[in-house]
């Protein structure tokens, strides 16, 4: 049997909100650029996340649809990326 202990939980290992917010920050900064957002501990999970960079879930990624993102596996990491494409700045 383990033994029962007090103690405060690890940082998580992926992605926080807060690297979204400066990753979003630094996109806008850089329009057309893409950048690798986070790192997700299933394919499932970075295909969730960069859905909801799409469709503007948070405000963070808002208005809907300014920014693209994709998900990729690259050495066995799921990976995040997005670029920032604002009106103006995609093909018509």
């Amino acid at each position: 049997m383990s033994e029962f202990r007090f103690e405060e939980p690890p940082a998580p290992r992926y992605g926080r909100p807060s690297s979204h917010t400066e990753a979003a920050a630094k996109l806008r900064e850089n329009p057309g650029k893409w950048g690798m957002v986070t790192i997700c501990s299933t394919s499932g999970s970075s295909s969730s996340s960069a859905r909801a960079i799409r469709k503007g879930v948070t405000k963070t990624w808002q208005p809907a649809g300014d920014f693209e993102a994709v998900a990729r596996k690259v050495d066995g990491e799921h990976r995040v990326y997005a670029r920032y494409m604002p009106d103006g700045w995609r093909d018509e």
